[in-house]
């Protein structure tokens, strides 16, 4: 478990809210990700990260948030690097150094708290002019617009092999990863952010930017680190998410409930392309939380902690992931108070992942009736579960008592000990019991709860008394 010390701020407690201050000293974790990896190994143990996506107009403001995710148990921070602090080129089309050395001292703060940081290079706004329409078409500001100084005409441009502006971005991308690469907290690297939804780009041109782009990377980065190129949900193409060019795909999920919707979209992607999955983005609507949008409707949080519990037991690398509640909403009328109200929303799950050993797991065929929602990974030696009651949702949930309920799950060993977890707190609850299989399937019986459950289960010969306490 990683070690840390937290100055003046409750991890998971709720007495302790947001306003408190969040001074955090915590060691960077060992973190590595190799070839058969399924997920990110942190010091030593796979196991899902808890992940934001930050950002802030001021060094200040980033690392303000950087404490708040660090005090409640994240580990990998995913940053775009083109919001908030600036463009980043200069109007030559070379790194801007100020505002490389912004990002430094970002990179300095994150690791001075433990986390680690994975830089986002591009993102589909940016290079939007209206066509697709998704209600956020920055190219009229973007700074490679021949308009305000740069060499593009046109965002199409960017994907045509040997045009100016893709030259230039690409010596601009290898100049920050050669910058960058040393550091040890640097966990991937994320050449651009659902390319598909760019003005101009296809399947065949869109691929082969994100192959040039992963090429740069790899021919500057010693550290080998993992490289990703993300979608939408609305798109798949196989000719990226199958070559080599990806290391690690990405969900960018925005639904309500989220929480089943994650753990389709996760173990669809599992499934389809048998490459590590993580969430990259995620909440309840893609739309800026203006009032009157599913983020901002009465009892969303409670949504958004069950989609949190659904990220670790999906197959996922990472969970929580969110966007407008990890950091964006601080661009729109809902402040900085939208991202206050989550400041801790993922630390019991982060103790619940942090007492686990996630080796050789994979998304199970669990059975459950209609009462209940869920999921669970696992393999022949232990299974990680959690469900909530199908009832218990935004914007009117119904949360009573379940009680009698069971769910089916593959079990091949004769005897299992399953384990109870509170998930206000992600701490074990009194007495494990023993579950009894047939052979191929054993059958769960829960114990009464409202709202939700996460379990474990190990063979009986295997359980040690104190697992997950």
């Amino acid at each position: 478990m990683i070690e840390w010390v937290v100055l003046g701020y409750a991890v998971g407690l709720s007495a302790c809210g947001p306003e408190s201050p969040a001074t955090v000293t915590r060691p960077l974790p060992a973190l590595s990700f190799g070839a058969g990896d399924s997920y990110f190994v942190i010091n030593g143990t796979p196991r899902p990260l808890m992940t934001r996506n930050i950002t802030g107009e001021s060094v200040a403001a980033i690392d303000s948030l950087l404490d708040q995710a660090a005090a409640a148990g994240d580990t990998l921070i995913r940053l775009h690097l083109i919001h908030g602090l600036g463009d980043g080129i200069t109007p030559a089309g070379e790194v801007d150094e100020a505002w490389a050395a912004e990002w430094d001292a970002v990179f300095d703060h994150a690791s001075s708290v433990g986390l680690h940081v994975m830089p986002v290079f591009g993102v589909w706004a940016d290079w939007n002019d209206g066509i697709p329409d998704y209600g956020f078409a920055n190219w009229p500001i973007n700074a490679w617009n021949a308009a305000n100084g740069g060499p593009a005409s046109d965002p199409g441009e960017l994907w045509q092999a040997g045009s100016v502006v893709q030259n230039d971005w690409m010596a601009w991308l290898g100049t920050l990863v050669d910058r960058w690469q040393g550091r040890p907290n640097v966990a991937a690297w994320e050449v651009f952010s659902e390319l598909d939804i760019a003005s101009g780009v296809d399947e065949t041109s869109g691929a082969a930017f994100a192959a040039e782009a992963a090429s740069i990377v790899r021919s500057e980065d010693t550290g080998h680190r993992p490289v990703m190129a993300s979608l939408t949900v609305l798109n798949d193409w196989p000719t990226l998410n199958a070559s080599d060019t990806v290391d690690i795909l990405q969900v960018h999920g925005y639904a309500d409930p989220l929480d089943s919707f994650l753990i389709s979209q996760v173990t669809g992607l599992l499934a389809e392309y048998g490459k590590p999955v993580m969430i990259g983005e995620s909440g309840l609507s893609a739309a800026a939380p203006t009032g009157n949008t599913d983020t901002t409707e009465p009892n969303a949080a409670l949504d958004v902690r069950h989609a949190i519990w659904a990220g670790v037991v999906s197959g996922s690398m990472t969970a929580r992931s969110l966007w407008w509640e990890d950091g964006y909403a601080i661009y729109e009328p809902a402040g900085t108070t939208l991202v206050d109200d989550y400041a801790d929303t993922e630390a019991a799950a982060a103790t619940f992942v942090g007492r686990l050993d996630f080796t050789g797991v994979a998304p199970l065929g669990l059975v459950l009736p209609p009462e209940l929602v869920g999921g669970a990974v696992g393999n022949a030696s232990q299974i990680i579960g959690w469900v909530r009651n199908a009832t218990c949702t935004a914007p009117a949930p119904d949360c009573g008592t379940l009680s009698a309920e069971s769910l089916l799950l593959p079990g091949g060993a004769n005897t299992w000990t399953a384990t109870f977890y509170d998930t206000s707190t992600g701490q074990a609850m009194p007495g494990p019991i023993t579950v009894v299989s047939n052979g191929s399937a054993l059958t769960l019986s829960l114990p009464a709860f409202t709202d939700d459950l996460a379990f474990t289960l190990v063979p009986a010969a295997a359980a040690p008394a104190n697992l997950g306490r």
